[in-house]
């Protein structure tokens, strides 16, 4: 049984509509009674309030974090895409240093590559580079 002397009689106006619509609900909400239920509405609804308090507090230390961490992998990214380009410029002028090809081979070999990049969505491996270059 609850504690009374806590409580304070008041009283509201409401729509017959709302009032049916709580009936309806009472069994639902596990609520002995209207008061019951319009009680855990409002304490509900108190905290749905507080809530939003939190959100507009919590979004922008969220936004923050997120911002942070991508800023963090985008810096990581970056650094690896350099070390990338690093090791395929020292790959590119070892080739073109042991191999001598003429410029309008070099621009078919370039637009060939910009079509096969396209087509296979940059996802390029050695081994489908190598059954291209023997022709299987």
């Amino acid at each position: 049984m609850s504690d009374n002397s806590n409580k304070i009689r008041t009283g509201f106006y409401l729509e017959k509509e709302l009032l049916d619509e709580c009936d309806c609900f009472l069994e639902q909400s596990n609520s002995r009674s209207r008061n019951e239920l319009v009680r855990k509405a409002i304490e509900f609804y108190l905290g749905h309030l507080k809530a939003q308090d939190n959100v507009e507090y919590l979004a922008p230390a969220i936004k923050k974090l997120v911002t942070s961490a991508v800023s963090a992998s985008e810096e990581k990214t970056s650094r690896l895409l350099f070390k990338i380009a690093v090791e395929l410029g020292k790959i590119s002028n070892m080739l073109a240093a042991a191999n001598e090809v003429d410029d309008e081979t070099l621009r078919e070999l370039h637009i060939m590559c910009i079509d096969e990049v396209r087509k296979i969505n940059g996802i390029i491996t050695y081994d489908s580079a190598a059954r291209f270059q023997r022709n299987d």
